[in-house]
């Protein structure tokens, strides 16, 4: 009951009441991953990557390995944030590993790649998450072009 709170919360733009809802529910409910994850999801929506972190470590450790997908997802974006590329990516990685289907965690996984100036592995990426959520093409388009263009400045 008070994730749906929580989540109520939000969706009427009122985060800060949602983050007090959220920690009531990690009292009541302390081994529970659930609330980390949309703690973790509003925090980087604040920019407030290392609460955002913490919140989506802790849901990685409470979550079972089937579930813990999206916690690794978030934290590859708050790591991403950070400036930890190489953290990142293990993240992004394991996010993968646990849901071949997730395209936001591939797009994102492939971000850092590129990031990185592994340009192969990048586009790779880039091309499985078009395979998986068609509907992503424009940004997955603007990003084989950003791609592209930087493979071309290199040579």
């Amino acid at each position: 009951l008070l994730l749906i709170q929580a989540q109520a919360l939000i969706q009427l733009g009122k985060e800060n009441e949602a983050i007090k809802v959220l920690a009531q529910a990690i009292e009541v409910h302390p081994s529970a991953a659930c609330p980390h994850v949309v703690l973790a999801n509003v925090f980087a929506r604040q920019n407030l990557l290392q609460k955002a972190l913490e919140h989506s470590s802790m849901a990685i450790k409470l979550s079972a390995p089937s579930e813990a997908a999206e916690a690794y997802h978030l934290q590859g974006g708050a790591l991403k944030d950070l400036g930890r590329l190489q953290e990142a990516e293990e993240s992004y990685r394991r996010a993968v590993s646990l849901a071949p289907h997730m395209a936001a965690a591939r797009i994102n996984l492939g971000a850092v790649l590129h990031m990185q100036s592994n340009y192969s592995a990048a586009r790779e990426q880039y091309q499985a998450a078009l395979r998986l959520d068609p509907s992503n093409k424009p940004l997955i388009h603007e990003n084989l072009k950003k791609l592209d263009r930087v493979q071309k400045l290199a040579k």
